[in-house]
């Protein structure tokens, strides 16, 4: 009996001794609280338009514009690294593939891009759209997929990498949207869209849903399509076209825009916000420039990039003029616009994973 006691009683004073160092802890933790994490202030980037590699970086947690020059000049559609390291540049004949953090080149792919190229949310695979479509391994960049013929652009793999989507063109009198598998299958799906040749896919993030915008001629549609009921269920007609498509990573908002050109006039400066868990478009924000000289222009936004945390949209303009749009997601409202002229707005790219 006198054994068990003492057993017990060691038992009751080593817990009181933990629960004393519990209590230490936390009255050291109230003296030095840990510190919530902070928002990371990812980089946009874009090239100026010219010939001379300028491009610039932007900031829009701290509303920080910066300019460098890298020995690439970009030509078509330019792709950050998901992990934010690399910055993929197509040429005319190459791809270029830079450290961002010593602005140098190491290494130039061989590949004639038409298309633009795209990284994978798991940092996985690059795609170069062209004639051909390559899909490449970012370890070795050795080829894992390549289809012909098809004239490929503007593509985006499906959140979890295991899809790739674009538009194709050179089977059907019209471009069509395109998504091959990357399992063993690699089985490739063509669809067509009514109205006109598809300009941008965009799946959502459990891939049952496809956000296509539709082109013709100055005209577009922006169309959901459900791959289940292999119907499309919602279409917003958009008289002036020739815009984009964006999403948040989550899937919940889908952005678009009808900014017209030079050749089927300019469209409103309005930035259209399609809310999944709705259904349908449920605000169109107006987007303006602040010029700095006492005047607010209208700004159609045509190239769009969201933030990997969903915080921030930032919309370059279709003028030839350095112009970006920011818009604060949490408040869907425009946050910030930054103007300086002379120089256009090209290629917006921003990471795609956090």
């Amino acid at each position: 009996m006198t054994i068990r006691y003492a057993s017990i009683k060691a038992a009751i004073l080593i817990a009181v001794g933990i629960l004393g160092l519990c209590l230490y802890f936390a009255a050291c933790d109230r003296d030095n609280p840990v510190e919530p994490p902070q928002p990371k202030d990812y980089a946009v980037y874009f090239h100026d338009g010219g010939s001379d590699g300028v491009y610039f970086s932007y900031h829009p947690l701290t509303a920080k514009l910066e300019t460098f020059t890298l020995p690439a000049d970009a030509w078509q559609q330019m792709a950050v690294s998901a992990d934010g390291e690399l910055l993929y540049i197509p040429e005319l004949t190459t791809v270029a593939v830079v450290d961002i953090q010593s602005r140098t080149v190491l290494t130039r792919l061989p590949y004639k891009v038409t298309g633009g190229v795209a990284v994978s949310p798991d940092n996985q695979y690059l795609a170069v759209l062209g004639e051909d479509l390559h899909i490449l391994r970012t370890t070795d960049y050795s080829v894992v997929f390549h289809d012909t013929g098809a004239w490929m652009s503007e593509g985006r793999f499906s959140a979890d990498s295991r899809s790739f989507y674009c538009a194709s063109g050179g089977v059907t009198s019209s471009e069509v949207a395109y998504r091959v598998r990357l399992d063993s299958s690699f089985a490739v799906t063509r669809k067509a869209f009514p109205k006109g040749s598809v300009r941008y896919i965009v799946p959502s993030p459990d891939e049952s849903k496809w956000y296509v915008y539709v082109l013709i001629s100055c005209y577009a549609w922006f169309q959901v399509y459900d791959e289940i009921l292999d119907s499309v269920i919602y279409c917003h007609p958009l008289p002036y076209g020739t815009g984009s498509l964006e999403m948040t990573r989550d899937g919940r908002y889908v952005f678009y825009t009808q900014p017209g050109n030079f050749n089927c006039f300019f469209g409103p400066e309005t930035l259209w916000v399609y809310d999944a868990n709705h259904g349908e478009t449920v605000v169109g924000l107006e987007t303006f420039v602040d010029t700095g000289n006492a005047d607010t222009i209208w700004w159609p936004v045509g190239d769009m990039v969201v933030t990997p945390d969903g915080r921030w949209l930032v919309g370059g303009g279709v003028l030839n003029e350095l112009g970006l749009v920011i818009v604060d997601l949490v408040r869907m409202a425009v946050d910030t616009t930054l103007y300086a002229g002379n120089k256009g707005v090209y290629y917006l790219c921003c990471q795609n994973s956090p």
